[in-house]
């Protein structure tokens, strides 16, 4: 296909992901300025131009993985969170901006010049360690992960934003962390159920089922998390928990159950139920 502007290139695009996104327009002009390493605003003032060959062929190329259901952010190798430019790939989940109510509610508990030892549970990418090790430089974070793959690219992002009080650990859960106790404990766990229809739906196809399904009910692996966090908890310890938006009743009680006190719901920007803390004393 040749003789195209980039702005016929652009409804091209949407017609080849009308059925397969719910935004095929904005879909096609970040994939689109990807290609072509050029801001919207350049691609705005020159969608007369004629696209190249090669623009053509990769811009294509990246259309057809996206039909096919894999993540914008995926395709593009990165995702943005806190400020931060993170790599992602198929190993972890892509980091959403509702991640940050967590970040934001953690480093409320966190002083800005002291020394706080910090555990980061199931870590992935990276992007909850990361982003409180970047606003915290001198507390000391442990990142935690099963999955090599995950720990993998959380030590390329470290690296790439030079954050050195960030050490990653291979563990199901508690089983290998070293004895130590923690101030802070976060994590964005497993939480959805087995049989969740959204898991079928969207992007969540594509995303690594080890870090989207929760044991048993979608709510095992917090069960887990608040239990063993009593172990390593230096007390007065805070612990936070992202969860589903229609979850937030039951962790609470579980919360409850396990003797934490404090105990909150901290909502996103949509109003939404995101993440559940309280303190172990």
């Amino acid at each position: 296909m040749t003789g195209l502007s980039y702005q016929q290139l652009i409804n091209e695009g949407v017609d080849v992901l009308r059925h397969y996104s719910d935004s095929p327009r904005i879909d096609c002009e970040v994939l689109l300025q990807a290609t072509l390493n050029k801001n919207l605003a350049w691609l705005i003032a020159h969608g007369d131009s004629m696209a190249t060959a090669e623009h053509i062929k990769d811009f294509f190329n990246a259309l057809q993985r996206r039909q096919k259901g894999e993540p914008i952010a995926y395709i593009l190798g990165y995702k943005e969170f806190w400020s931060l430019n993170l790599e992602v790939n198929d190993s972890v989940l892509v980091p959403r901006p509702d991640t940050e109510t967590l970040v934001e509610a953690a480093l409320e508990r966190i002083p800005q010049d002291s020394s706080t030892n910090i555990l980061d549970m199931g870590t992935g990418s990276g992007a909850i360690a990361l982003a409180i090790a970047k606003e915290r430089p001198q507390s000391r974070v442990c990142a935690v992960d099963i999955c090599p793959n995950a720990l993998a690219v959380a030590q390329r992002n470290a690296k790439s934003h030079n954050l050195d009080n960030v050490v990653l650990v291979q563990s199901n859960w508690f089983d290998s962390i070293p004895e130590q106790l923690f101030d802070v404990i976060v994590s964005n766990p497993p939480y959805v159920a087995p049989n969740d229809p959204h898991l079928t739906q969207g992007d969540l196809p594509a995303e690594p089922n080890l870090a989207l399904i929760g044991k048993e009910d979608g709510l095992g692996d917090i069960r887990i998390l608040l239990e063993q966090a009593k172990q390593y908890a230096q007390k007065p310890t805070w612990v936070l928990i992202e969860h589903g938006s229609d979850q937030a009743e039951q962790v609470r009680e579980l919360f409850s159950l396990q003797g934490y006190i404090q105990i909150e719901t901290h909502t996103d920007l949509n109003k939404l139920a995101r993440c559940t803390l309280g303190c172990l004393v």
